[in-house]
């Protein structure tokens, strides 16, 4: 698999007309509800284009295909340029596996990590830095989210609050309200690996296309050196 731009193939077009989102209730806390699992903090009405449920899917591939849907269309909505769908066997979703498998590095491969308050009211925003880096989870996100302790989400905090599975989180399709932020060091590259929302994909991008995201702000020193 190459490491440079091939130009998408055919089938790799994005959706052309993605739906509306649903409005919800505007006085729901949905990062409490994801926290939680408490349904009454939710809105009332799913967002079906952004972060719509799966729990009802009939099996894991038709899951993934619902997840992958609304990647998709949210590279339409963003008018995401330049990128390329990545099929992949569901075993290698994870970072290391992925670049192990099929001859990606690390620093080209972005991971999006979701981080939870520990204490105090609910909050939570995604991180994404390069995969030979650590997100400075103690000290900038904390600061940037404004708590007094955060960590990484759990994985079923993760799964409850985007409706993706865990190995392929991307920023792409996250629910409106959710703050990203984005490392410096990832305009760095000339491309980027991101999750394409299930295991079952990944998502090759020039860096600079992620400022289409309204939500997104990239930061300095947002990660810190592997150990």
């Amino acid at each position: 698999m190459p490491d440079e731009h091939p130009s998408p193939p055919a089938s790799a077009n994005p959706d052309t007309n993605p739906g509306a989102a649903t409005a919800g209730n505007a006085n729901a806390n949905p990062i409490a509800a994801a926290i939680t699992g408490d349904a009454s903090a939710a809105p009332v009405a799913a967002d079906t284009t952004d972060a719509g449920p799966i729990a009802n899917a009939g099996s894991d591939t038709e899951a993934a295909g619902m997840i992958e849907t609304r990647v998709r269309a949210a590279l339409s909505r963003l008018n995401i340029a330049h990128w390329e769908w990545i099929a992949i066997d569901p075993q290698f979703g994870d970072t290391a596996d992925f670049c192990r498998e099929y001859g990606f590095d690390l620093p080209h491969c972005a991971n999006t990590i979701i981080v939870a308050s520990k204490r105090g009211p609910a909050a939570c925003c995604a991180g994404i830095v390069r995969g030979s880096d650590r997100l400075d989870v103690n000290r900038r996100v904390r600061s940037l989210m404004g708590v007094s302790r955060a960590s990484f989400a759990s994985a079923d905090e993760t799964r409850r609050l985007t409706h993706m599975m865990i190995g392929g989180v991307t920023p792409l399709a996250l629910p409106d309200h959710l703050p990203i932020y984005a490392d410096c060091r990832l305009l760095e590259m000339d491309y980027i690996i991101l999750g394409a929302g299930s295991r079952a994909a990944k998502l090759k991008m020039p860096p600079r296309e992620l400022a289409k995201l309204p939500a997104l702000q990239f930061i300095e020193g947002l990660s810190l050196p592997a150990a």
